[in-house]
């Protein structure tokens, strides 16, 4: 580029009839970058918008019991900004929904696949025998469970050792 009264590259001075400096065009490879962060706009905006939503999903274990039986809920919960169907408006606060509800027969630390049945929240239940087996172990000092039950062959969805709550029934 050639200089034009003195002066910088890229940019232009007035010249003695007094006009105004005409202003430069951006190169095209300014253009190509602001192209590029325009593009990225929607993505980052979707992305704060569901980091910000402000809703945590978290998983519960309760144990309620009396003398004779004791009732293991595994629930999920979730609280903040909540949508309850597709065209609802959204609303501040918690809800509780029970995956399954383990019924134990007796107050001990182990129990076999005959000392309990599970309901799912389907409403299905499940009691020991052909279509189901396995092993619910309590370690009631550290207050955990260890859940190791087998549905028609295959694995319970919520197997695994869990930290739980007790609750007076």
């Amino acid at each position: 580029m050639t200089k034009i009264n003195g002066a910088k590259d890229g940019e232009r001075r007035a010249s003695s009839s007094g006009r105004a400096a005409r202003p430069t065009l951006p190169s095209m490879a300014q253009l190509h970058s602001n192209v590029k962060i325009t593009r990225r706009i929607p993505f980052v905006l979707a992305a704060c918008s569901l980091g910000l939503s402000g809703c945590v999903l978290w998983h519960s274990t309760t144990l309620s019991s009396n003398d004779d039986t004791a009732r293991l809920t595994l629930a999920v919960n979730a609280a903040g900004f909540l949508l309850v169907g597709p065209c609802s408006t959204p609303y501040v606060g918690k809800i509780t929904e029970a995956e399954a509800v383990i019924k134990l027969n007796g107050v001990k630390d182990r129990y076999s696949e005959n000392d309990f049945e599970i309901v799912d929240s389907g409403r299905t239940t499940w009691r020991g025998g052909e279509e189901m087996n396995g092993l619910i172990s309590f370690d009631r000092k550290s207050r955990m469970v260890d859940i190791k039950v087998y549905i028609k062959g295959r694995p319970f969805r919520l197997n695994g050792l869990h930290r739980y709550k007790t609750q007076g029934a």
